[in-house]
């Protein structure tokens, strides 16, 4: 099963909520739960502020990542994000 980002994203939110009405002082694992808000936390950070870019072909063969300039090594090589700087490319899946 897959879901879009924008729906991850609202399912962290959801998830977040969720931890912070359990984040009451009423259990022993309090520290747990504060742990797994800040992983949340982060995850959303780093989807919302996510860049977007898109392969850019050198004339060779070879792809370099139009956010960092980071190149493939190998030809007609191509991944949804860029292994470099973690842009998600346009028109990739």
């Amino acid at each position: 099963m897959s879901i879009t980002r924008d729906e991850a994203i609202q399912q962290l939110k959801n998830l977040r909520a969720h931890c912070d009405s359990m984040c009451t002082g009423e259990f022993d694992s309090e520290e747990i739960w504060d742990k797994d808000v800040d992983a949340i936390d982060i995850a959303l950070d780093a989807l919302e502020e996510q860049q977007i870019a898109e392969w850019i072909e050198d004339g060779y063969g070879y792809y370099r990542c139009s956010a960092c300039g980071w190149e493939w090594d190998d030809r007609e090589t191509v991944t949804p994000y860029c292994p470099h700087c973690g842009a998600h490319m346009e028109g990739e899946e």
